[in-house]
């Protein structure tokens, strides 16, 4: 039986980083243990304010050239599927 949304939250707000760095290596080697390519392209959008409105914008546009675009947002402002969407439609 597939897990419900409910279970889903459960586990994803039970992970913590635990004080582990910032660091792009820890993407390198996910990507590497799930044997997925590094993308080609990738726009980090950091700071304290407007990451949300900088990265809808971008999303946008790329969508608008032509482009598939996957944006990935933390925290969610006011429901996780905002986290993490493909084409500007929440996964």
């Amino acid at each position: 039986m597939l897990p419900t949304y409910r279970d889903a939250l459960r586990w994803l707000y039970a992970r913590r980083r635990s004080g582990a760095p910032r660091d792009p290596a820890r993407m390198e080697a996910l990507l590497h243990a799930l044997a997925l390519p590094a993308p080609e392209h990738v726009v980090h959008v950091v700071g304290t304010n407007g990451k949300g409105t900088v990265t809808a914008m971008i999303d946008a546009g790329l969508r608008a050239w032509g482009a598939s675009s996957g944006r990935f947002v933390s925290p969610h402002v006011e429901v996780v599927r905002e986290r993490v969407s493909v084409n500007g439609r929440p996964v």
